[in-house]
């Protein structure tokens, strides 16, 4: 993280103005979130907090939570299933493809 995004100890100023929570204001395009629930990389509340604020600005934004899928698309089992778990994994990935493809008709002009 401190080599992409710098020290948070030393270069918080410089994260937070780059951070697009911190700059709604300056949002003017549409905006796609698409966020497992079990990401354990990025957690989902960081998606549902960007989503409630630009909401909450009336900025054009679109919500898709995944339910029981982790940041690489692949859903958290019960069981440890590597059948469902590919079948599970191409479930989550067409459902983003064809949100995205909705999406970019919906918002962009030929």
């Amino acid at each position: 993280m401190i080599k992409t995004i710098g020290n948070p100890s030393k270069d918080m100023g410089k994260i937070r103005n780059a951070s697009p929570f911190h700059n709604i204001a300056n949002i003017s395009v549409p905006i796609l979130l698409i966020h497992g629930d079990r990401d354990q990389r990025i957690n989902v509340n960081q998606s549902r907090a960007m989503f409630a604020a630009l909401k909450k600005t009336a900025k054009a934004v679109k919500y898709i939570e995944l339910p029981n899928t982790g940041h690489n698309l692949k859903k958290h089992a019960e069981n440890n299933d590597a059948d469902n778990d590919e079948e599970d994994h191409n479930d989550a990935f067409k459902k983003t493809l064809l949100e995205t493809v909705d999406f970019f008709d919906t918002h962009l002009t030929p």
